[in-house]
């Protein structure tokens, strides 16, 4: 192999090394970062007061929540996190702009009975808010 060919075959791989870089950095920008969800359940556990298995009750329903603007939110699909639905959480909660929760609605058993609860955890910090 002659040295042309060997450069230009050394120049063309580090270009599509570098090219694949850019595009992983890019991705890692882009993209949002999230707790999972399991986390975000553990996180509205604790802060429904509601720690032993004997006393959670029913069905725990999560749901991740793009909220776009003081306008807009949507629901997200949590595979290709692609906004999909219209949600109405940012009408009470006073959300940041371009922030994604975890909406966390589950039941406890109590001393004075069952009580249902729902809470926000913040997806990027695992904050619980509001």
């Amino acid at each position: 192999m002659n040295r042309k060919a060997l450069n230009a075959i050394t120049i063309g791989l580090l270009s599509i090394g570098v090219g694949s870089g850019l595009l992983i950095l890019y991705n890692f920008i882009e993209n949002p970062h999230l707790i999972p969800k399991s986390q975000a359940v553990d996180v509205f556990w604790r802060a429904f007061n509601c720690t032993g298995q004997s006393e959670r009750h029913g069905t725990v329903i999560v749901d991740l929540i793009h909220i776009v603007n003081s306008t807009r939110s949507y629901h997200v699909d949590e595979n290709t996190m692609q906004d999909y639905a219209l949600a109405s959480e940012y009408v009470k909660n006073g959300f940041k702009d371009n922030q994604y929760v975890w909406k966390v609605r589950g039941d406890c058993d109590m001393t004075s009975g069952v009580r249902a609860d729902v809470h926000y955890v913040d997806a990027k910090t695992g904050q619980l808010l509001g």
